[in-house]
């Protein structure tokens, strides 16, 4: 059982839950999108542009490669008012979807799993957070986490989503999608301008005439998809550093 489309909310990587994906490696000729390709597991990078009639079809007619190369040039990319991330109607189709999700798909994905995962791994998410939860324990105000998605087998649910409060930040919005065998992420490689920890990442900075803002960075991992929203420019003086410590510091070590 997939998570629901609102919650692909980024411009920066094509996210696919059900593909078997992904070298670490950019490969420009192969498409993970045909199915005479048989990638190995792991997030993949690839080059939509050699091939762009078969970008998929919520993509076709997307500026995300051109905001991407925007921001990564003039530190922003110029947007209209309705293009700006609002995180408070986010936040609001989010609970509502959390409220269903816990009322009526968990129960039925939990009572397909076995007594253990049911006892033992309910409350558990798939990959290593441990870096993520130090971070926020340390410097943010937790309003909502929330565990979803599909279930893997002995591990736990492969969606997690934070709502949280920063002095410097203000709200922010942390999702993590871990990575099994029959799962996955395709990043275009085209949109990337920005690395964490050596990983492959698309940086986001949109704002208006007005001077509003918002940010969103994702990034891959070789166990999970990251990806963190939030209504600032960090690519201001005051905040650029700070950000960037703080993504890497969420990322674990490989």
């Amino acid at each position: 059982m997939e998570t629901p489309n609102f919650l692909m909310t980024s411009l920066a990587f094509i996210s696919l839950i059900s593909i078997n994906a992904f070298s670490a490696e950019v490969n420009l000729n192969s498409n993970p999108f045909l199915e005479e390709n048989k990638p190995s597991q792991g997030p993949q990078v690839f080059s939509f542009s050699n091939q762009p009639e078969r970008v998929p079809d919520i993509f076709n007619g997307s500026s995300y490669v051109e905001l991407a190369k925007q921001t990564q040039v003039n530190g922003f990319a110029l947007v209209e008012p309705d293009k700006v991330i609002d995180l408070t109607t986010w936040i609001e189709g989010f609970a509502q979807y959390s409220e269903t999700f816990s009322r009526k798909l968990k129960p039925l994905i939990l009572a397909e799993q076995s007594d253990y995962d049911q006892s033992y791994l309910v409350n558990n998410f798939a990959a290593d957070i441990d870096n993520l939860e130090s971070l926020i324990s340390k410097e943010f105000t937790v309003k909502s986490k929330n565990l979803g998605g599909n279930f893997i087998a002995g591990k736990g649910w492969d969606h997690l989503t934070y709502i949280v409060t920063h002095p410097d930040y203000e709200v922010v919005v942390i999702e993590v999608q871990a990575f099994d065998e029959s799962s996955g992420a395709v990043m275009d490689a085209d949109a990337i301008n920005y690395q964490v920890k050596g990983s492959p990442a698309i940086l986001y900075v949109l704002q208006d005439k007005t001077g509003n803002a918002s940010t969103q960075l994702s990034w891959l991992t070789p166990q999970a998809s990251y990806n963190i929203q939030l209504e600032k420019n960090v690519n201001t003086v005051a905040l650029q550093s700070k950000f960037n410590t703080l993504v890497e510091a969420i990322t674990p070590d490989d």
